[in-house]
C-alpha cells in the first residue's frame, strides 16, 4: 500500500498549488488579481481546558485564477485561489495562535471557491482531550491528501501527521479539504478507493507517542 500510495502522491504533488475564498473584503476576481486575507474555513471547537474557541484557515496571500490556469486534470472549479495559507484560533476575540501551512515544497496550497467558506470539523482521536482537525489538498479523482493537526489548550497548533502525509477518499463528495475520520482505538482508519478493485479499503492509523505523530499501521508495524 505505501508503494502505491507514494507513487500516486509523487505525481500528485507536482501539480498542486494553493488556496481558497472566504468571507472579508470584495476581492477582484480577474484572472491573475491578487487575493490576500481571505477566509477560507471556520469552525467552533472547545479547547483541552474547556476555553470556546474558533479556527479559521485564511488565504495570506495570493491569486484568484479560473479554472484554464489551473494545472490539475480535474477536482477544482472554474474559479480557484491559490497562496500562501495559515490557520488561525481565536477565544473571545483574542488571537492566541497562527501556524503558516507548508511541508511537503508546498508553500502555496490551491482551494476552488466552491463552498467557500467550508467547514472545519473536529475529533479527539488519540483521546488526549485536544480537538483534532484536517487541512487537505486535491491528489486526484478518487482521493485527497491531508495534514492532521491538533490544538493545545492555550490555543497552540501542532501537525500530528507528516505534511498531506494520510491519503484518503473519505471527503471525495463531501467536504474533500477537512475530512472526518473513522475513529479507532488509539488512532482512526482512511477508507482509500482502489481503483483495481472498484473497492474502498480501509487503512488504519496509530498514535506514536514517542514520536508525537500518526503513522500508517502495517500489520502492527508503523510506516516511517
Amino acid at each position: 500500500m505505501k508503494r502505491f500510495l507514494s507513487g500516486l502522491l509523487a505525481v500528485s504533488f507536482l501539480l498542486s498549488g494553493c488556496a481558497r475564498t472566504t468571507q472579508g473584503d470584495p476581492q477582484d476576481e480577474t484572472a491573475g488579481a491578487p487575493v490576500r486575507d481571505l477566509l477560507l474555513a471556520q469552525g467552533d471547537t472547545v479547547l483541552g481546558g474547556g476555553r470556546s474557541a474558533t479556527v479559521r484557515l485564511v488565504l495570506r496571500e495570493g491569486v484568484f485564477l479560473t479554472g484554464d490556469q489551473v494545472a490539475l486534470g480535474g477536482g477544482l472549479g472554474e474559479e480557484n485561489y491559490q497562496g500562501v495559507c495559515e490557520v488561525q484560533v481565536l477565544a473571545d476575540g483574542e488571537a492566541l495562535s497562527s501556524l503558516a501551512l507548508e511541508g511537503d515544497g508546498r508553500e502555496e496550497l490551491l482551494f476552488s471557491d466552491v463552498g467557500l467558506p467550508f467547514a472545519l470539523h473536529f475529533a479527539d482521536y488519540n483521546g488526549d482531550g485536544n480537538p483534532d482537525f484536517t487541512i487537505g489538498q486535491w491528489a486526484g479523482s478518487t482521493a485527497d491528501c491531508y495534514t492532521l493537526f491538533t490544538i493545545a489548550p492555550d490555543g497552540t497548533i501542532t501537525p500530528q501527521s507528516g505534511p498531506y502525509a494520510i491519503f484518503a477518499s473519505d471527503g471525495k463528495g463531501d467536504n474533500e479539504y477537512c475530512a472526518v475520520f473513522v475513529q479507532k482505538e488509539n488512532g482512526f482508519a482512511t477508507q482509500v478507493y482502489n481503483n483495481a478493485t472498484g473497492e474502498y479499503e480501509q487503512v488504519p492509523y496509530v498514535w506514536d507517542a514517542a514520536r508525537n505523530t500518526y503513522l500508517e499501521d502495517q500489520g502492527g508495524k508503523t510506516d516511517d
